[in-house]
């Protein structure tokens, strides 16, 4: 799924989400969600973020069994639009599972903000950890370990 709104160089990329299920010993089918949401913190940056979560929630509104929503989320802890994302999702049942866990961590150095998530429904997270930089990127690997609810 390609997101609908887009701002600045952004509108020239194809930013949206991936789908796919796969089968979890420990929870059965699991659908997972790979993203990378609109960056930067200008007013039409905010806005195009705040419509791509809408479009994450319509895709997985109609999932049943564990749901994880994972990648770049470019969501900033002090801008009130990111937070009503974060809102909206919880509001559809997603969990932000290092934040449930106490892991608030950077995962991207060059701002020092945890940019970077793994939400969860129909799930519990057990462990959350951010590991060092790989050097390959300026984010952080961030590691995630469910177990079925």
């Amino acid at each position: 799924m390609n997101y609908r709104a887009a701002s600045g160089l952004d509108r020239f990329k194809d930013k949206g989400a991936l789908l796919t299920t796969v089968d979890s010993p420990a929870l059965g089918s699991v659908h997972l969600v790979v993203t990378h949401l609109q960056a930067g913190r200008g007013a039409g940056s905010r806005a195009a973020r705040d419509a791509q979560v809408d479009d994450l929630i319509d895709l997985t509104a109609g999932l049943e069994g564990p749901t994880v929503l994972l990648g770049d989320f470019n969501l900033y802890e002090d801008l009130s639009t990111d937070r009503d994302s974060q809102d909206r999702l919880r509001a559809a049942g997603f969990t932000d599972s290092a934040a449930a866990l106490g892991v608030v961590d950077p995962t991207h150095l060059g701002e020092h903000a945890r940019l970077d998530r793994v939400f969860v429904r129909g799930a519990r997270p057990v462990q959350a950890q951010v590991l060092p930089s790989q050097g390959m990127s300026d984010h952080c690997p961030l590691v995630v370990r469910l177990e079925a609810e």
